[in-house]
């Protein structure tokens, strides 16, 4: 099974996908796919550095050429529609090709996987049309604002930008087929995973 899990920024779907993995599921994390293809020597790399400059590079290192400073890029593009439109337009085909290699892989190695596709854009990218079930993690806006203004440092304004730049919560959650409720405690977070694991090898 091919399942798609999602929800707004900082509403807990790492967390999410840690227990879904520790049941078994197998991962395949969008947002790593990204920090992968903007290293240097990869895909994303050249691409986004001659459509947005060497601004955003950091400087070079004794261990290679200079990296994309992915923090001081979202930055820029959270701020600016267009922008951000430019990046995703690079970047989103080439994750998407990418999760399907390695869906074929691990398909390949186990057809009875249950692969999770973590993906926060799941719904704004219309990748939710390739998976079969759809799981969205949720929480209320001030936890979501505090937790994303601790993780990354951000002010409040900047913090608020980044939500706004999603499909709110409540929209992932009528569309989706489960819900994970992100702002309970882990344990809750565990139990509601592992419900809804069981009914999906269940359903296989």
């Amino acid at each position: 099974m091919f399942i798609g899990l999602t929800g707004g920024i900082a509403c807990g779907k790492s967390l999410a996908a840690h227990y879904f993995q520790e049941l078994g599921a197998k991962i395949i994390d969008a947002d790593d796919l990204a920090h992968r293809l903007l290293e240097p020597g990869q895909p994303g790399y050249q691409v986004v550095l001659a459509a947005f400059g060497p601004s955003f590079l950091d400087d070079k290192t004794a261990q290679g050429p200079a990296t994309i400073n992915r923090s001081r890029l979202g930055t820029a593009v959270f701020g600016d529609v267009a922008e951000r439109a430019r990046l995703e337009a690079i970047l989103h085909p080439l994750i998407f090709a990418e999760a399907a290699r390695l869906r074929a892989a691990l398909e390949a190695a186990d057809r009875n996987a249950l692969i999770l596709y973590v993906a926060p854009l799941l719904f704004e990218t219309g990748a939710n049309r390739l998976v079969e079930r759809t799981i969205v993690v949720v929480a209320d806006e001030e936890t979501q604002l505090a937790r994303l203004m601790a993780r990354d440092g951000l002010r409040r304004e900047e913090a608020e930008l980044r939500l706004r730049a999603q499909l709110p919560v409540a929209e992932k959650q009528r569309q989706a087929d489960f819900c994970i409720d992100g702002a309970r405690p882990p344990g809750d977070v565990r139990q509601q995973v592992a419900a809804i694991f069981q009914r999906l090898t269940d359903a296989r």
